[in-house]
């Protein structure tokens, strides 16, 4: 059982969790048999590629989150606010980029003072 796996398996187990599902509820949301999922969850099967996009469909979120390890699995500030909005429906990222924008805007004013 390697790293990657266990990885997978953690965040694949976190999600369902999450869900409140149980292995057979989440096995027929993602449209696998309920006996694989305990397995897939602790490391011991690898869940094919496939079946790792319809999780992140189902449920949402990048396939990248898969291989991150822990709540901040990255130093990457832009990764870091890409997975923040990831969880956000479409206003609430625009009203985001809007804060961005007038953060960036007013540190550009303080700068051009300077």
């Amino acid at each position: 059982m390697s790293r990657v796996e266990k990885t997978i398996g953690k965040k694949i187990s976190e999600i369902r969790h999450k869900s409140h599902l149980t292995q057979i509820e989440f096995a027929e949301q993602i449209d696998v048999h309920p006996s694989y999922i305990g397995p897939m969850e602790k490391g011991r099967k690898c869940p094919s590629f496939h079946t790792l996009l319809r999780i992140a469909e189902r449920f949402d979120i990048p396939v990248y989150e898969f291989f991150l390890e822990g709540e901040r699995a990255t130093d990457d500030p832009l990764l870091e606010l890409n997975l923040l909005l990831s969880g956000a429906d479409k206003e609430e990222q625009q009203m985001v980029l809007n804060l961005a924008r007038s953060l960036f805007e007013s540190m550009e004013r303080k700068r051009r003072k300077a």
